[in-house]
């Protein structure tokens, strides 16, 4: 969508595709996403863990996201 946001709505990804795409771009989003990456290892411990939302302008074309 025009701004780089994603249309809204519902997105379904795996946690690699998730890095795939906004995860690489820039030393900030690969800092963000081993951040996420180890909160999620860190709430599968529980056995509770369902479902990861994500949003914020780590989702967007922003090169350096200060939200996950």
């Amino acid at each position: 969508e025009k701004g780089g946001n994603l249309p809204k709505g519902v997105h379904k990804a795996t946690l690699d595709e998730v890095r795939e795409i906004f995860g690489a771009s820039s030393a900030r989003r690969k800092w963000l996403i081993r951040n996420l990456e180890k909160i999620i290892d860190l709430a599968r411990t529980t056995g509770r863990l369902e479902r990861v939302i994500v949003w914020g302008s780590f989702v967007s074309n922003e090169e350096l996201p200060q939200d996950i």
